[in-house]
């Protein structure tokens, strides 16, 4: 399996990295073994009789984690499905926010107590609290809506939460860039 990585350049970030001397990254995403995890979602079936559409929840898919973080990231034309970008999008539409919170007296302190790796822990928590939101909001209201068909076979229209199974999979860990 190929991975895929998205980068999101974060210039006043990296300016404050060289500052601090690290070669320190807060990574933000679907990593490890949730990446891999077989995507399990509500799948439409149609009852033979009737014709009647019918959900069965849970059910395994073909697409791990990571896959499916892609078709939804970058979007399939293939497929119909539009670009709902859930790492890039908001962590850029946030960015003044995570600058700001770096600029906190408490992360200052950290900075001065020379604590680096945690600087990059909260960062990456931030990172990750900001695509939670992201979820909530769907998208900061940018994500395009499902097409009816779609919202009529799951019973819903919300985007990306089927499940709830590729949210959780998001994650931060500091690494070495």
């Amino acid at each position: 399996m190929n991975d895929t990585k998205v980068f999101v350049d974060l210039s006043k970030l990296t300016k404050l990295r060289k500052k601090l001397g690290t070669d320190l990254v807060a990574k933000v995403g679907v990593m490890g073994a949730d990446a891999s995890a077989k995507h399990a979602e509500s799948v439409t079936r149609y009852d033979t009789q009737t014709g009647k559409p019918y959900k069965i929840k849970g059910a395994e898919t073909a697409l791990t984690n990571s896959q499916l973080a892609v078709i939804h990231e970058f979007g399939s034309v293939s497929a119909g499905i539009p670009i709902r970008s859930f790492l890039r999008m908001p962590i850029m539409e946030k960015s003044k926010e995570i600058v700001q919170y770096l600029g906190s007296k408490f992360v200052r302190g950290l900075i001065a107590s020379g604590d680096i790796v945690q600087v990059f822990q909260l960062l990456g928590i931030k990172g990750e609290q900001i695509v939670q939101r992201a979820f909530e909001s769907q998208g900061f209201g940018h994500w395009p809506s499902i097409k009816p068909d779609t919202a009529r076979a799951k019973g819903s229209t919300g985007i990306l939460i089927d499940t709830g199974q590729l949210r959780g999979a998001i994650t931060s860990k500091v690494d070495r860039s």
